[in-house]
This record gives C-alpha cells, structure tokens and sequence, in this order.
C-alpha cells in the first residue's frame, strides 16, 4: 500500500475547479478551488494562465478536461436524484477530494441520509486535511481502505453501514486503476448487500484503453501519462457488451453514456465549450437486476 496521496485525485480536483470558473463548462463543484495548494490555486485565479496550464492539461490526455466535466455533471445528476427519491446513504467509493458531501449537505440534512467516504488511507488523510476548510460534517464518515486487499462489505460494516436502507454508490475515476477481482467484488456486493432501490454510478475506461490494440480520441497521451505518473490504466470493460458484463455480477443498465453521448449532451451548445470528449471513457448507471 503506497504512502503517498494520489496525484492523478489531485489532479481531477484541480480539472473540476476549473470548470468551475469557465462559463462555457459550467461546472457544479464551486468547492474544490477551495482544496487546492500552491500553484494550483494561483493558475486559477489568473484567466491567461489557467487558459495556458488547461491547454497543457488537454495536451497531454487530449479530452479528458471534458470527459471530467461531464463526469461531473452526471454523477451530480444521479445523488441529487437519489436523494430526492429516498436514499440515505450515499456511498463514495475512492473519494479523492470529492466536496460532494459539503455541495449536498442541504438535501442530505433533509433527508437524513449519511454520506461515507471510501479511500486508500494516504489520500484519505490529505482529503481529511484539506476538508477541514469546508467545514464540519457530521453528516460524513471516513473509511481508510484499499479496496484491493479489503472487502467492500467488510469496510462499510465496520463504518456503520445499513444494508437495509437505500443507497446510491459513486465510483468515480477508480476502476480504471483496479485489478478485475476487487471490481467484480464492489459490483457483486451493490447486487446483493444493499437494499431495494440501491444504485451505483460508475465511469469505466474501455478495454482497449488497457490493451491499446485500438486507437480513439486521446488515448495514446492519456495511457503515457497517467503511467508517468506512477498510476497506470489497469481494467477496462468491452464497451459493446456493458449490458451483459453488468448482468454476470446481478446488475442492470439504467443509463449507459458513451463519448458521443457526452458530446451532444454537455458540448454541443452553441454558447458552451466545443472540445471533443476522450474515445475510451463510457459512464454507468446501474440498478439491482429484477428491480
């Protein structure tokens, strides 16, 4: 287990700040500038040069600052859906430096629905850190833990988990560092150790991305850079057959989005952001199969 905080998480923080501060990306998390370090909170504040450090950004995984805009908008769609449909566990699965818990705090009070942050303790204990500036949370427990090593079920028992209440889960920007053994397992466990109407939301890299046996959009920088960072693509699914991978573990698709579907739905507007999004990044909403 490493002892350092994820930097690609960091990363994604700095991305989604940024949509933030476009017009043209509108992006919802208006709390993670308040995350930030440094250089990263400079950038931001002086147009030219976040323009110039977003140009970067897109040089190096080209379409992935829109895949993360996107993103970002639908998992936001899913809890605030959730929420208003009676969920009271919102379950963030390698949460990095997710300020959803804060954005939400409104409904979730309302609701009285808890929110647990999942996550690899190093990252965990800088997110904690830096969460401090938000606020207090009553609302949110932590759970250290690397979901490669520890079962799922195991660490929400522990952290006070209730498999009878309805439940949304948010896996955002993890499968694709996994092995297939520890996604099956999460998939697998949203299946059969949540309740009646539980969900999970998940982005997924398709299988090539892994392999590279094919190109698309952005694939050839974002696989060289994400390695050079020390946290290489690892797990992909075969984006032709989601509905029948989903079906093997006890799902079923409630959404599936795919490049183009993000493309039409966030960056065809005449008076938004024209940037192409990544060929290899799908996106999932899945139910419990029979439901």
């Amino acid at each position: 287990m490493s002892d350092r905080f994820s930097r690609t998480a960091l990363l994604a923080a700095f991305a989604r700040a940024a949509h933030a501060r476009e017009p043209a990306f509108r992006g919802p998390d208006v709390l993670a500038e308040r995350l930030l370090d440094g250089w990263m909170r400079v950038v931001l504040k002086i147009p030219p040069v976040r323009h110039a450090v977003r140009r970067i950004y897109e040089r190096r995984m080209p379409g992935t600052f829109e895949f993360l805009a996107a993103r970002s908008h639908f998992f936001d769609e899913v809890v605030r859906e959730q929420l208003a449909a009676g969920a009271r566990q919102v379950v963030i699965l390698g949460a990095g430096f997710d300020t959803r818990a804060h954005r939400f705090a409104g409904p979730a009070a309302r609701r009285g629905a808890t929110f647990f942050e999942v996550d690899a303790p190093a990252t965990q204990a800088e997110k904690r850190r830096r969460a401090a500036r938000l606020g207090a949370a009553p609302h949110v427990r932590y759970l250290a833990v690397d979901l490669n090593r520890t079962p799922l079920a195991d660490a929400l028992h522990d952290g006070g988990f209730d498999p009878s209440a309805r439940t949304v889960i948010l896996w955002e920007g993890v499968t694709f560092y996994l092995g297939e053994q520890a996604v099956d397992a999460v998939l697998r466990f949203v299946a059969s150790g949540t309740a009646a109407g539980s969900v999970i939301v998940f982005d997924f890299l398709f299988e090539r991305a892994v392999t590279g046996s094919q190109p698309a959009h952005g694939l050839e920088e974002g696989r060289a850079f994400v390695a050079s960072r020390g946290e290489p693509f690892t797990f992909g699914i075969d984006e032709t057959q989601v509905d029948a991978f989903l079906a093997a573990r006890g799902l079923r698709t409630l959404a599936c989005l795919m490049p183009e579907d993000m493309q039409r739905r966030w960056f065809s507007r005449p008076d938004g952001h024209q940037g192409q999004v990544a060929g290899f990044y799908g996106m999932v909403l899945a139910g419990r199969a029979g439901e």
